[in-house]
């Protein structure tokens, strides 16, 4: 196993996996979570190396920055061209 591999595996999926998190914090223990359920035989040290690895990816390509936009944008509930009174 690869763990530049699986960090950029990882970083793909966060569209999925992350979706609401804009804190990177929280981000960081959710990547961990998952590293430890898929992957079990990770050791602890391993699964922080390979978070960190991927949360360097999602830094790079402003996740978080996209993520705080979607949350804070507007809000996408069909009631926007509603123009009845």
């Amino acid at each position: 196993m690869n763990p530049r591999l699986l960090a950029e595996e990882i970083a793909n999926r966060a569209d999925d996996f992350l979706h609401g998190i804009t804190n990177p914090s929280e981000a960081h223990n959710e990547i961990v979570e998952l590293l430890a359920i898929e992957h079990p035989a990770l050791t602890a040290e391993a699964r922080r190396q390979i978070a960190d690895a991927a949360m360097k990816i999602l830094r790079d390509e402003d996740f978080f920055t996209m993520a705080d936009a979607s949350t804070d944008g507007w809000s996408d509930d069909g009631d926007a061209d509603d123009e009845s009174v």
